[in-house]
């Protein structure tokens, strides 16, 4: 039996070594240089970070911060469905006092399979998601060039329905402080 325990790890650790030593990219982490901070997000949406909140962390030129990170979304239980290697560069979008991102939270609302509604996914591991702030000598990624607003506005465009996901939801009381959030 014993032999067979540590054949197993054998080929398990043999097997992590290959799709290690096969990906190029992972050798060499964005996190492994520079100096970074992280920080928390609880909710989905736009996140400013101000000018006065990134000297606080550290940060000497404001307009060199760069963000990283996934958020807080549940990646694939599957690991071979998730092919990156290195955290993904979110872009951000300068604004006077500060900077801007869109920032993923816990719970994300994917299409059902047959495309009629919206299915609430929660990340059962976090309750927050984070993200890596880092100054670099590269100017970073916008995540959009500004347009002039016309002089005459159209009077036709009316928005008048759109469409929102709403969830009410108090997890109050657990019977034993273990296992998932679900």
């Amino acid at each position: 039996m014993r032999r067979y325990i540590l054949l197993f790890l054998w080929l398990l650790s043999a097997s992590t070594l290959r799709a290690v030593a096969g990906d190029a990219e992972c050798l060499h982490s964005q996190l492994a240089s520079g100096r970074w901070s992280k920080i928390r997000v609880q909710r989905t949406g736009v996140v400013k970070l101000s000018v006065d909140e990134l000297r606080r962390m550290g940060f000497q030129a404001p307009e060199r911060v760069r963000v990283f990170g996934y958020g807080g979304y549940l990646l694939p239980q599957h690991f071979a469905r998730h092919t990156a290697t290195d955290l993904p560069e979110v872009p951000t979008q300068r604004i006077g006092d500060g900077v801007l991102f869109y920032a993923r939270g816990s719970v994300a609302w994917i299409p059902s399979i047959d495309l009629t509604s919206l299915v609430r996914e929660r990340n059962y591991y976090s309750d927050e998601g984070y993200y890596f702030l880092t100054d670099s000598e590269e100017i970073p990624p916008t995540l959009f060039t500004p347009i002039q607003a016309p002089e005459q506005p159209d009077a036709d465009l009316h928005l008048s329905t759109f469409d929102a996901c709403v969830l009410h939801e108090e997890d109050a009381y657990s019977w034993g402080s273990s296992g998932r959030n679900l």
